[in-house]
């Protein structure tokens, strides 16, 4: 029998179909279709006409091909969700709990389920999961996923990275239409222009992470939530009551309407009227949200996350480096309060004063840039000669020297993040000449590029120095150790960089080294961090539900950039850096009473 050459299209969408009897008989409309089976995903051409006297006259078809072509009929026969297909396909090995996770909420809730398992427990693998259940079984294309702003890069890389399935990042009015798979802001889609745009497409897969950021139905978020057009809807929060029952009520409403009846009903009937975060009648609640809401606790599955510690290096600077960064800052100031309303000055200013807390070399390299690039006055040329010759004077840099010595103290593999590419090439030439084997990972480098230096890695070298992109997307738990060189000023940056090596798979216990130099801007932030939410003490994505309502008006990287620049003088920062700690604090004691709360309650229904 001829056929057509199978075609192998591992990206597009999949779907199935039977073949007719009239297929076998007739020529086929030119039309293809997917079929899948395990670890293969192939697209059949049409099949000729007189298959039978083909048979007959013994042209036959590759056995190879006939073999998995029998396999995609047998799954386009599955019209139940008795088991998992996509396991085999997919790079991640998921725990026992997240593939049961999977299978309930595709054959007890349809797809449309609150996921609620305690923090740390991969509510994101249990959502990739029954996504590409729904798309090898041909149920859904059409995909939109809203999360907060800062975790949009994060979705992308862990769909790619773990289910093989490319998405863009919305950026224009278009992109709503125009992209199947479409991860965006929350709070960039319930602005009135894109929701018009939102509530006018229909979904085959809704999915919001964070979702208890629209746990209040008088927002906007909740109602456009609540009127997209959606098959499945898929919403992911380790706390779904923080203030009151109220809260769940609502999810549960976008969820499934009428399931819990309406408002009255529920306050009259599970609302203790003197305390509303706690439930009356909770078997009766449990056996409602049972079919909506699947809720995994640390105490009842069979994982391990081990232990980590972080250490703060505090560290004086020489002389000559002081010089420069006291120099630089003094000019900094004084170019804001002189064209702070110039486009573009804010963002280059806060990006020297990062380089500033990074290495002399990263700042010495925008000091160039801006001397060549801006065309600047006489006088200020002269003031970025000055400050470039400063720089050149530095040596070497007081953390690089605190680097060598943690270095000395193991033979174990070190992680080494850094926000700047020249300080990366500056710790590469300083370590290779002190007996190293050092891998790169940056942003600038192909994928090739990365792979190569991750399996140096790996193999061979005890170090790794790596930017900001490659702190998300790899995971690198075979190493324990890691050092923070500088400091990001946005805290879910720092929480992804450890999240790369402190993570369920890891099984040593995890080592963070943080450097600070004193009276810096940045040992003003890990001040903050370290003090006040006490981060290194969380376990991964604890942090969010920290910074959640703190940073409701504005990003704590936002709040930061509002100090430094409106700050006259060192004494004023202290005192707007304390204010901002005291603010800190509440809400870390906020999180502590909502996870307090969150264990009653659960404790309620087990």
């Amino acid at each position: 029998m001829e056929t057509s050459r199978p075609l192998i299209k591992p990206s597009e969408p999949a779907f199935t179909r039977r073949l007719s009897q009239e297929d076998l008989k007739t020529d086929i409309p030119p039309e293809e279709f997917r079929a899948v089976s395990p670890g293969k995903e192939v697209i059949f051409a049409s099949l000729k006409k007189d298959m039978f006297k083909d048979f007959t006259e013994g042209k036959m078809s590759d056995p190879d091909w006939f073999l998995l072509r029998i396999k995609a009929e047998k799954l386009s026969l599955t019209t139940g969700f008795n088991r998992l297909i996509s396991l085999p396909s997919i790079p991640v090995v998921p725990f026992t709990h997240q593939k049961k996770a999977a299978l309930d909420a595709l054959r007890i809730m349809r797809g449309r389920v609150l996921l609620a398992d305690e923090v740390g427990l991969g509510k994101t693998i249990e959502a990739g999961l029954i996504m590409k259940e729904l798309l090898l079984r041909g149920l859904i294309k059409k995909i939109l996923i809203l999360v907060p702003a800062s975790l949009t890069t994060q979705w992308k890389e862990e769909m790619l990275l773990h289910f093989r399935e490319e998405f863009h990042i919305q950026e224009e009015q278009g992109d709503w239409q125009e992209y199947d798979r479409l991860i965006a802001s929350i709070d960039t889609a319930r602005r009135e222009e894109h929701a018009e745009i939102i509530t006018k497409i229909k979904y085959d897969l809704l999915i919001i992470d964070e979702a208890h950021k629209v746990k209040n139905r008088s927002t906007k978020a909740w109602k456009l939530i609540n009127k997209i057009t959606k098959r499945y809807i898929l919403m992911l929060t380790a706390t779904p009551v923080q203030n009151n029952l109220e809260e769940l009520f609502n999810l549960i409403t976008l969820l499934k309407p009428g399931q819990l009846k309406n408002l009255r009903e529920f306050r009259k009937r599970f609302v203790d009227v003197s305390d509303k975060r706690m439930p009356v009648n909770p078997e009766e609640l449990k056996k409602l949200i049972k079919n909506v809401m699947i809720r995994n606790r640390r105490s009842n599955v069979d994982i391990y996350l081990p232990p980590r510690k972080a250490g703060i290096y505090y560290l004086r600077e020489s002389l000559p480096e002081k010089k420069f960064r006291l120099e630089v800052t003094q000019f900094i100031r004084e170019y804001y309060r002189r064209k702070k309303d110039t486009k573009g000055v804010i963002l280059s200013l806060m990006q020297l004063q990062k380089a500033l807390g990074s290495s002399s070399a990263a700042a010495m390299d925008i000091l160039k840039n801006w001397k060549e690039k801006t065309d600047p006055s006489q006088q200020e040329y002269e003031i970025l000669s000055k400050l470039s010759s400063l720089g050149e004077n530095v040596g070497v840099n007081r953390k690089s020297r605190a680097l060598l010595e943690i270095l000395k103290r193991t033979s174990d593999k070190v992680i080494i993040f850094t926000e700047f590419l020249l300080t990366q090439e500056y710790l590469r030439k300083l370590l290779e000449e002190s007996g190293y084997k050092v891998a790169l990972f940056n942003g600038q480098m192909s994928i090739k590029e990365k792979d190569e230096e991750l399996l140096y890695f790996r193999k061979d070298a005890q170090v790794l120095i790596s930017t900001q992109s490659g702190s998300e997307g790899k995971n690198l738990q075979f190493c324990h150790i890691m050092v923070n060189y500088d400091l990001p000023w946005n805290p879910m940056r720092l929480e992804q960089r450890i999240g790369r090596i402190h993570r369920l798979t890891q099984e040593r216990e995890v080592l963070i080294f943080n450097f600070s130099l004193q009276d810096t801007f940045e040992e003003y932030i890990l001040y903050l961090l370290s003090e006040k939410i006490r981060m290194f003490e969380l376990v991964i994505g604890e942090l969010d539900l920290i910074l959640g309502d703190f940073e409701e008006d504005e990003t704590f990287e936002e709040k930061l950039q509002k100090i430094w620049l409106s700050s006259s003088s060192d004494e004023d920062m202290k005192k707007e850096i304390e204010r901002l700690g005291d603010k800190l604090l509440e809400a870390r004691q906020k999180f502590q009473e909502t996870m307090e709360t969150d264990t009653n309650i659960w404790a309620l229904f087990e």
